[in-house]
């Protein structure tokens, strides 16, 4: 990088009212690293902790069913009852703790239990 040249993917961004500290952006995967009632795990925290920590400016999960009946694949997040908030919220603090922020992929299989039917 040449003298006095800033480079844009490390300054502020701004999605809606969020506002991240770099341009630095994950994009949603699959991690399925969820336990069988669709709770996160400490490996799931673990895995987007390092991101954060590693100066990501804004993490994206992967897909999250928002109905018991949408986990398609062993080890996706569920956030269907507010069973799943605690660790939620402390996951969130923890990333935004870290000068991160986070956003879910919500996911629904609504379309295929409709055509199943």
């Amino acid at each position: 990088m040449a003298h006095g040249v800033s480079l844009q993917i490390l300054s502020p961004g701004q999605i809606g009212s969020v506002t991240t500290r770099n341009r630095v952006i994950r994009s949603a995967t699959s991690e399925t690293m969820a336990d069988e009632r669709g709770f996160i795990t400490e490996r799931y925290r673990d895995f987007h902790l390092r991101l954060a920590r590693n100066h990501v400016g804004l993490i994206f999960t992967g897909h999250c069913s928002v109905h018991r009946s949408g986990r398609y694949i062993r080890g996706m997040v569920e956030l269907s009852s507010d069973a799943h908030i605690p660790l939620l919220r402390d996951f969130t603090a923890s990333i935004h703790a870290e000068g991160a922020r986070i956003f879910a992929e919500l996911n629904t299989q609504a379309a295929r239990a409709a055509s199943q039917t």
